[in-house]
């Protein structure tokens, strides 16, 4: 199971992502409320998902084989998220669109712009394999 820990973050990951749950909420509301459903996956929790669509039944549901996902280091450098309303989870790319708005204001990445979009997932901009990624832009002003 993979963890959902804020604390499993990259610190400064961990703060901007605060930041972004925060301004979501005060545009947007509560309802539906986003979530992180993953930060830290180990790298067999990562080859169970690898193999879900090509060994396995299932949708491919990650491109990236253990080792090689931002959310296999510690600290991790990423984070999925999932919005739920009355205890059910919405996956309607509307919401993930209105987050990543924000997200990317505070710098950082989202797999929604990606050549294979990946819309629940974000990270450290510029984050490839071996953890080199690009340095954090400045922290902007917050916005009402």
């Amino acid at each position: 199971m993979p963890s959902r820990d804020p604390n499993m973050l990259d610190l400064e990951l961990r703060r901007r992502c605060n930041r972004a749950m925060c301004a979501y909420v005060a545009r947007w509301g509560r309802v539906p409320m986003p979530i992180v459903t993953c930060t830290y996956r180990d790298n067999e929790e990562q080859g169970q998902l690898w193999e879900q669509g090509r060994l396995k039944p299932g949708p491919i549901v990650t491109w990236a084989q253990p080792g090689d996902s931002p959310h296999n280091q510690v600290p991790s450098a990423a984070f999925d998220i999932a919005f739920i309303r009355d205890g059910v989870t919405e996956w309607d790319p509307v919401h993930f669109s209105r987050f990543a708005e924000i997200a990317e204001w505070y710098g950082i990445e989202w797999g929604g712009r990606w050549p294979t979009p990946d819309r629940p997932h974000f990270q450290i901009p510029g984050w490839k394999p071996g953890g080199t990624a690009h340095a954090w832009p400045a922290m902007p002003e917050e916005r009402t």
